[in-house]
């Protein structure tokens, strides 16, 4: 089982090109661990996120580029409200439609409305 860096429509078989550039080819790569989210649900698809390590070292490029998390706690306790974000992936875009995913990488900007925290 491996992950696929750099790709950006998994319905093009060949290099993701288009009118005035190619994106470098996609870097295939094992997974030596997967963490899951302590609160994902498989049937109701809650918290579906998860941290993967990877099993070598990959270079980054304009199309593979590292998604840094706060390591302080301080910055991880800090009220993260009005601050601009971006969300990016495959996720599912209709609410309730669970088996269709998009073909093409999505992403969007957005400003965080309310910084919840749990009570444990």
């Amino acid at each position: 089982t491996g992950v696929r860096l750099g790709e950006h429509n998994t319905t093009n078989k060949d290099q993701d090109c288009d009118e005035y550039s190619c994106a470098d080819v996609p870097v295939e790569v094992g997974i030596e661990k997967v963490i899951l989210h302590e609160g994902y649900n498989q049937h109701k698809r809650n918290n579906d996120i998860a941290l993967i390590r990877l099993n070598r070292d990959v270079g980054f490029s304009t199309y593979i580029n590292p998604i840094c998390l706060p390591l302080e706690d301080s910055v991880r306790q800090m009220d993260h409200t009005g601050v601009k974000a971006t969300a990016a992936g495959w996720g599912i875009t209709e609410s309730g439609v669970l088996n269709k995913l998009p073909s093409c990488f999505l992403n969007f900007s957005t400003e965080i409305l309310l910084n919840c925290r749990s009570s444990k």
